[in-house]
């Protein structure tokens, strides 16, 4: 069966590129790191129309992430009004600095203003995909901090998992059980074993009785001298 081709346009091609720039920029990931994933998701202004002066409740990592996952666009709809507290100027302050601080950023790169709005929402879908990424991993990987370095995207501004994996995986300075851990989830068999044979025997040992199946699998057939068929 012939697979259909992906078409992706110049111009969504140039402010993806843009959009990336942005990102990866230090001030903006300063900003990410420390504000939660709200401030820089939802725009301002829906905020401020949709919530209005009525309180609610505060929507937590776990709802952010069922929202995510699901593919969603970062707009608010009426579902989710009793995600937010406060009045929505005030739930709205840090993400107006999170827009002024993508604008100014967006203003060096002498984008006109007619494209800023396009770009500022495929910055914010960038943060939505790093976000499922972490979110995916964090049963995997101990520690997921500092790990966007390792990333590869595709054209279209998706994570490239496979890519990022095996660069996270050859870095000898990521923690070591981390390393396999990754390793076993992608089925990366030769790396599976070339770092098994560095483990210590309290390592290997942990993982022929760890919790998870496919690591605990490896480790099994890397101490029995087996290949996966």
């Amino acid at each position: 069966m012939q697979l259909p081709d992906t078409f992706i346009s110049l111009r969504h091609l140039s402010f993806s590129k843009l959009a990336l720039r942005v990102f990866n920029d230090p001030d903006v990931k300063l900003f990410i790191r420390t504000h939660d994933i709200h401030a820089c998701i939802w725009s301002s202004e829906e905020i401020e129309e949709l919530l209005g002066e009525e309180p609610a409740t505060v929507l937590n990592d776990e709802q952010v992430h069922e929202i995510l996952s699901k593919g969603m666009k970062p707009t608010l709809s009426h579902e989710y009004k009793h995600h937010f507290t406060g009045n929505g100027k005030d739930h709205s302050l840090h993400n107006k600095q999170f827009e002024m601080l993508v604008d100014q950023k967006l203003s060096t790169l002498s984008l006109p203003n007619i494209f800023k709005e396009e770009v500022t929402f495929l910055v914010r879908l960038l943060l939505i995909e790093t976000h499922k990424w972490l979110q995916d991993h964090e049963p995997i990987i101990k520690s997921t901090t500092n790990l966007r370095n390792y990333f590869h995207w595709t054209q279209d501004n998706k994570i490239d998992r496979h890519k990022t994996a095996k660069a996270i995986v050859a870095d000898d300075i990521i923690d070591i059980r981390d390393r396999f851990m990754l390793a076993s989830h992608y089925c990366f068999q030769e790396n599976v074993f070339s770092i098994w044979e560095i483990l210590d025997n309290a390592q290997q040992s942990f993982f022929q009785e760890c919790g998870f199946n496919i690591a605990r699998m490896w480790a099994n057939w890397a101490r029995n001298g087996a290949e996966l068929e």
